[in-house]
């Protein structure tokens, strides 16, 4: 009876261990004769089940479509001319214009349809009124103002739409992301752990449900992006993990999803004529940007390949997650923002719009 209680009592003291210490390195087979009782737990890791698995990925969640399906037409340039630009990036559509962020310039960028200049929302690189270190994330929200998240300098700013200075404030919280819903609350991301919903006048916020046990879990997930979506809550999405998670406005998640890995050189041919690409588990991906229509997801998947990269845009659905189809834009896009119309694509110093016909039913 006594050594049962030892073995238990021990147990329970390995686990301890092993759970402070997260998903360290495994020690070298020739220091574990004096192993300490830490680097023993460390060691067992691989006895636990699904030891270096994030405790977000075992949420209950349904798993995407394990093919693509993809629609394809004929896609037909639409504007007058394609702007010169400096590196744009994250696009966004919104009362008629193109906005976007210039990661350089510490700005955001608003053009026409057809490529002509509106207005500069930002006084570039500093501290003062106006100015910002890092942005990292900003939205539009429906009254036209501009809310850029700055987070090196830690700051959020709101510009009028005609592009002076709302106000500016510090956060309580290390800013990394930032995106302002179809509700016109701005959404923030500090960690994993610390997304909160909070009004656009400022008054009061809502933090989000806990995503991970474990800090040390969420390193995959900060390196990413968080978007408003249509229906009053966020979309955030993991650059190298293909990780999609929606968050509902009160704070809690609606689902995690894993996106489709992986994409294999040769296309099938089903009946009923949509091309088909069964997945496969060699290539490696990122998901570059997203791009929320309606009741869409629109995910932007760079796969990449030895000899040249390829573009992929994946569709989900967004009150469930599921997958719907895909398709490939008619060039090479770094950044992507879809409306009813068209689906536009930000390059390297410039940005096309395509009819959006080429991927109707």
């Amino acid at each position: 009876m006594l050594r049962a209680l030892s073995i238990v009592t021990g147990g329970c003291a390995l686990l301890a261990a092993v759970w402070a210490l997260g998903t360290p390195a495994q020690p070298n087979a020739a220091d574990t004769a004096d192993a300490t009782p830490a680097r023993q737990a460390a060691a067992s890791l691989e006895l636990l089940p699904n030891a270096r698995t994030p405790d977000f990925t075992q949420r209950p969640r349904s798993q995407s479509a394990s093919e693509r399906t993809f629609r394809s037409g004929s896609w037909t340039e639409v504007g007058a001319q394609r702007p010169s630009l400096t590196n744009p990036r994250a696009l966004r559509v919104a009362r008629g214009d193109v906005f976007f962020r210039d990661q350089s310039e510490h700005r955001v960028y608003r053009y026409t349809l057809d490529g002509e200049h509106v207005r500069t929302y930002g006084e570039g690189r500093g501290v003062g009124p106006g100015q910002h270190m890092a942005v990292m994330g900003y939205g539009i929200a429906s009254n036209g103002q501009v809310v850029m998240g700055d987070a090196q300098g830690r700051k959020i700013s709101v510009f009028n739409e005609d592009g002076t200075v709302e106000r500016s404030e510090r956060p309580d919280f290390g800013l990394m992301r930032l995106g302002v819903t179809s509700e016109d609350q701005i959404v923030t991301l500090a960690a994993p752990t610390a997304v909160r919903f909070q009004s656009l006048l400022g008054r009061g916020h809502r933090e989000g449900e806990d995503l991970v046990r474990n800090p040390r879990e969420s390193i995959g997930l900060l390196e990413g992006g968080l978007r408003g979506d249509t229906q009053g809550g966020a979309i955030q999405f993991s650059f190298f993990y293909g990780y999609l998670i929606r968050w509902h406005s009160n704070g809690t998640i609606d689902y995690i999803r894993r996106m489709i890995g992986d994409y294999p050189p040769t296309p099938t041919e089903p009946a009923g004529g949509a091309t088909k690409r069964v997945v496969g588990n060699e290539l490696q991906f990122r998901i570059n940007d997203v791009s929320i229509h309606d009741d869409e997801i629109h995910v932007l998947v760079i796969f990449l390949e030895p000899d040249e990269n390829r573009y992929v845009v994946d569709v989900y659905d967004l009150p469930a997650g599921d997958y719907r189809y895909s398709y490939e834009p008619p060039e090479p896009v770094r950044s992507l923002a879809v409306t009813g119309d068209h689906v536009i694509g930000g390059q390297d110093t410039t940005f096309a719009v395509w009819d959006r016909s080429a991927i109707e039913e």
